[in-house]
């Protein structure tokens, strides 16, 4: 008869019986017992697994032994734990895009961000479009309008602005100063003028507003300074823009304290120009150059030259009357401040009467010395005998935190120059009074 072992699954033969009971299966790696069961029907003896039905009548042990539990082979990446791991990683890499890469950050936010971010409008802030001047701009209220006129001998350029001033509401006022440029202008001349122009608008009573930094404005680079200055009413920024038709001069400020930081960026982000042209860019570089150079300037009219910081400026005084006849035919003051941390130069002329005698001269420049010499002795300084030019002269210096300034008077038969040269925040070196007073020589 042929038998299976349980186990080993090996067919073995033996003599038929009838008798029940077990052998040990012979296979020397195995030697587990084999049940005997009564031959069936065809003669084949039953034993181990032959047929479902009689493994009922295995005894339980015999059958755990003989009929263990299929095991089912546990795959190396079930589907559950992959699908977890893929979620976790798209967690973290949302959360690092969110975190670093989408979400901007509060300097420069892209502009629809800065739109959504952006305060809202304060109540009666409207736009206002001027096509003579190729603008736009908000102001909280409507802008008053007027003409602006100077003498043409105190700036050279420009003579006439037109001023649009908002009124001062809720703490805050916006001011936009237009200044023409003629089209037909050389380069050089509409670089020059453009210059003086800055230097006007940054030195208000001979003293620096701030130190302006360069930004890109309207797509063009521009001028941005601060407004605050002591002892003076309004603070807030000012922006200087320069195209090729126009300058403009526009301010944000507040009573006593500087507007907030979103109302100002509000009213910068508004203004914009109505066209451009290919020539833009060249003006405003002119305007962006801070660069101090230092040229020399022939005055024949005055009889002298000099070294200035830039193009100076003419500036002319009225002729104060003399009780005992007039002996001054003019007064004149060239002027200059090229860089922002350049010295300022500065020489007042006196300019007599053929007739003028040397102690009415004499007479004159004590008049002009008599207040700076006071300040001086406030300071427990004298004047200094000096020379200019190889003639004699007086130097006076009158200094403070926030100015230093060094004046030398000088006395001719015609004339009576007053040449200074002025630091801000900053005293002079002796290097730029060397340079600067020995550049001074009278001319014939």
């Amino acid at each position: 008869m042929l038998v299976t072992c349980p186990r080993c699954a090996a067919t073995l033969s033996f003599p038929e019986s009838n008798e029940v009971g077990s052998i040990d299966c012979p296979n020397p790696d195995c030697g587990a017992a084999i049940p005997l069961l009564p031959s069936g029907p065809s003669g084949e003896r039953i034993g181990g697994r032959n047929s479902p039905e009689e493994t009922d009548l295995i005894p339980f042990a015999t059958q755990e032994l003989t009929d263990p539990a299929p095991q089912f082979k546990r795959s190396r990446f079930p589907l559950t734990e992959v699908v977890l791991i893929v979620a976790l990683i798209a967690v973290g890499i949302g959360f690092v895009v969110s975190r670093y890469v989408w979400r901007p950050t509060s300097d420069s936010p892209p502009a629809a961000v800065a739109a959504e971010m952006r305060s809202p409008l304060p109540n009666g802030w409207k736009e206002y479009r001027y096509d003579k001047y190729d603008f736009r701009a908000m102001f909280p209220s409507q802008p008053g309008r007027r003409d602006h006129s100077e003498p043409p001998s105190k700036l050279q350029f420009p003579n006439t602005r037109e001023v649009l001033q908002s009124e001062l509401r809720a703490g805050v006022m916006v001011e936009v100063l237009v200044y023409p440029i003629e089209p037909d202008l050389s380069n050089e001349e509409r670089n020059r003028r453009i210059k003086v122009l800055r230097n006007h608008s940054l030195y208000i009573d001979g003293k620096t507003l701030s130190k302006p930094h360069v930004i890109e404005w309207c797509g063009l680079p521009s001028l941005e300074f601060s407004l605050k200055r002591e002892g003076k009413k309004f603070a807030g920024t000012g922006r200087l823009l320069v195209t090729k038709r126009h300058c403009y001069y526009v301010s944000v400020k507040g009573d006593e304290h500087e507007p907030p930081e979103e109302i100002r960026g509000y009213a910068f982000d508004n203004f914009h120009l109505l066209s451009s042209h290919p020539t833009d860019r060249d003006a405003a570089a002119a305007l962006v150059d801070l660069s101090a150079r230092w040229e020399e300037h022939s005055f024949p009219e005055h009889r002298f030259k000099l070294r200035f910081t830039g193009e100076p400026v003419l500036r002319r005084t009225p002729v104060r009357e003399n009780p005992k006849g007039s002996i001054v035919r003019s007064f004149a003051i060239y002027q200059s401040a090229s860089g922002v941390d350049s010295p300022e130069i500065q020489v007042f002329v006196v300019e007599y009467h053929p007739d003028a005698t040397r102690f009415d001269r004499a007479v004159e420049t004590e008049s002009i010395m008599q207040p700076m010499v006071a300040d001086m002795k406030k300071q427990d300084k004298e004047p200094l005998e000096v020379t200019l030019d190889g003639q004699p002269a007086q130097q006076l210096r009158l200094s403070s935190p926030r100015e230093d300034a060094i004046i030398t008077f000088l006395t001719t038969e015609t004339h009576t120059y007053a040449v200074s040269i002025t630091t801000h925040n900053r005293p002079v070196s002796m290097a730029e009074q060397k340079a600067f007073f020995d550049s001074f020589h009278l001319l014939k």
